[in-house]
């Protein structure tokens, strides 16, 4: 009885250590909208009409764009400022570059998320400037198991060592 409990406690410890240092991809890729028409009024930037030009990664087959209008000065932060067929974006910074009268440069980062939740929420870049927006991702370094995760899994294998050793 002991060495079924012990087998099945380290087996559950394993795949429990394997889950965890087990984690989703994040979203690659670049993509570029332009040839729309822009215009805006009183701190707020509106985007009519936008095309997908380039789309590299993960983005690559996305063919269509919705913007929402974006309030940049004062900076008011979007829940969504565009989204395609499988991603949405939401900004959490943002800076003006520069403003005439007839130009607007806008930078910032923010969040970009898949929609099907099968890839991570992925930080990136964003720059708006004129007729031109673009979006990249910022590689991050790889996931390092938690001292947790690595304890469980030792256990699990020293667990299973044991019993392998009992029933000799």
């Amino acid at each position: 009885m002991f060495k079924i409990l012990l087998k099945t406690i380290s087996v559950t410890t394993l795949a429990l250590a394997a889950s965890l240092t087990q984690a989703s991809s994040i979203i690659e890729g670049a993509i570029l909208f332009s040839s729309f028409e822009w215009s805006k009024n009183s701190g707020t930037l509106t985007i009519d009409n936008p095309n997908v030009v380039m789309a590299t990664g993960a983005f690559s087959g996305q063919s269509s764009v919705s913007f929402y209008d974006l309030d940049y000065s004062p900076f008011a932060s979007l829940s969504t400022l565009w989204e395609t067929e499988d991603f949405s974006f939401a900004i959490e910074s943002l800076s003006i570059v520069s403003e005439t009268t007839s130009g607007l440069e806008l930078q910032g980062s923010g969040m970009l998320s898949d929609k099907a939740g099968l890839l991570e929420n992925t930080f990136g870049l964003w720059a708006f400037s004129g007729g031109r927006m673009n979006w990249s991702s910022i590689s991050q370094a790889a996931d390092v198991p938690e001292p947790a995760t690595l304890a469980l899994l030792s256990f699990g294998l020293a667990a299973l060592g044991y019993s392998r050793r009992k029933t000799k």
